[in-house]
């Protein structure tokens, strides 16, 4: 599948690509003032903008689309991961893993056959625990197969610091492919605004 980079493919041409990581009605009492406003403003100064939403408790859909927003990539939230995962892992990843769960010394990346790759996150950095692991669809690595394609240079903005962002830019590293955060467009569990109703799409 390719993915409708809206940029002109001339060579040595490193796109400039936002990504957008869970700004989510559900997680708005987080975000800092005047958050909404600030980040559709930043988006709409790339060409290419994809958003990347957490899909759990039955949501259907992202609560905000953004200018030149090309796509949206649907993740979940964390999870757990025991030895029942390797029956359907291909046989080198299946191997890895088997041998990495006997020393509780997990790495890198995990293949299924289904197109389905495990990211050890390994809890994040920050002063709050993040997620351990990260298991992301078929879908998502085309996405990042088109990113490192291109060479794309990506700006990561959302949240929250040391979770789901970073879960994000960990399946970049991993992938080879460049980026940086805007750090004022990134929030945590202490950034919320206590003097407006951030969660208006306006």
């Amino acid at each position: 599948m390719m993915y409708p980079f809206q940029i002109p493919l001339f060579e040595n041409y490193n796109p400039k690509v936002l990504v957008i990581v869970d700004v989510q009605e559900d997680f708005c009492e987080f975000f800092p003032c005047d958050y909404l406003k600030k980040i559709k403003w930043f988006a709409g100064q790339f060409e290419t903008v994809y958003q990347i939403w957490d899909s759990n408790d039955d949501i259907q859909s992202p609560s905000y689309e953004f200018e030149n927003q090309v796509d949206t990539i649907v993740k979940k939230y964390g999870g757990d991961v025991d030895e029942s995962d390797m029956e359907g892992m291909t046989d080198d990843s299946r191997e890895r893993f088997a041998s990495d769960h006997k020393n509780e010394d997990y790495s890198g990346r995990y293949e299924f056959k289904t197109g389905e790759v495990l990211f050890f996150i390994g809890m994040g950095e920050g002063e709050e625990p993040g997620h351990m692991w990260f298991r992301v669809s078929k879908e998502y690595m085309n996405f990042l197969n088109e990113l490192q394609r291109l060479n794309a240079d990506v700006v990561l903005v959302g949240g929250g610091k040391w979770e789901c962002i970073y879960d994000v830019e960990i399946t970049l590293q991993e992938s080879g492919i460049n980026y940086n955060y805007n750090d004022e467009l990134v929030f945590d569990s202490q950034s919320g605004c206590q003097t407006q109703n951030n969660c208006d799409s306006e």
